[in-house]
Parts: C-alpha cells; sequence; structure tokens
C-alpha cells in the first residue's frame, strides 16, 4: 500500500520514508488543533503540495493515524437586487487519531495496552 501511495504523490516507491516524513509533518502539524488540507499544504512551507495533500491525507485516515470529518459552511452574498443568497460548502477537517492500541509487550500471554482502549479480558 505504501508503494501505491508513494507513486500517487510523485515518490520513489523504493523510499517510503519520504511518505513517513510527511505523514510526520501532517501529525505534527495536527498536534496544533484541526485543520483542513489546504491549510496544511500552507502551513508545511512548500512540502505538502495542493495536487496530492488529500491522497495523503486519505491514506493516513485509512491507517487510522488521523481523523476527518465534514464541517458544512454557509456562504451568504447579495445579488445586485440585493436579495440573499446562501450556498452551502463541505469541506473535511482533520484532527490526530487516536492512537491504534500495539501490543508493546507480548510474553509468556501477557499482552500490553498503552492506550487503555483494549478490553482487559479479565
Amino acid at each position: 500500500m505504501i508503494r501505491f501511495v508513494a507513486q500517487l504523490l510523485g515518490l520513489d516507491p523504493e523510499q517510503p520514508s519520504l511518505l513517513r516524513r510527511k505523514e510526520e509533518l501532517v501529525l505534527d502539524l495536527l498536534g496544533k488543533g484541526e485543520m483542513f488540507g489546504l491549510d496544511l499544504v500552507e502551513a508545511s512551507n512548500g512540502v505538502l503540495k495542493r495536487g496530492t495533500v488529500y491522497v495523503l491525507l486519505a491514506h493516513m485516515e485509512r491507517e487510522n493515524l488521523i481523523v476527518g470529518r465534514k464541517v458544512k459552511k454557509v456562504l451568504t452574498r447579495k445579488d445586485a437586487d440585493e436579495r440573499e443568497h446562501e450556498t452551502v460548502i463541505h469541506r473535511r477537517i482533520y484532527r490526530k487519531g487516536i492512537p491504534v492500541a500495539k501490543v508493546v509487550k507480548v510474553d509468556a500471554g501477557v499482552h500490553s495496552d498503552p492506550t487503555g482502549l483494549l478490553p482487559s479480558g479479565d
């Protein structure tokens, strides 16, 4: 999957670390709060590009690294006759996802869940 996404982003698929660096950048930027895709592009100082940021964000959502949600924005404008017209725009805003519970230590059937999200099984 990383090779496929790397190719879509115009990266050398033999160097998936480039994709990881972009993922780390997105996670770092989202550590400051929720952001829209184009806000991430602007905040990245040229590292993320408009044409590929949403491919990267979709990949990161599938990997549960981030969570996106739809936000409705209503724009109001007046026409020449001073009548108001509303336009509804749906955009996605992103935040860091809840870390996927990972097994830190597997030893003789002992599992550790650093997130506390898994059922204890007791």
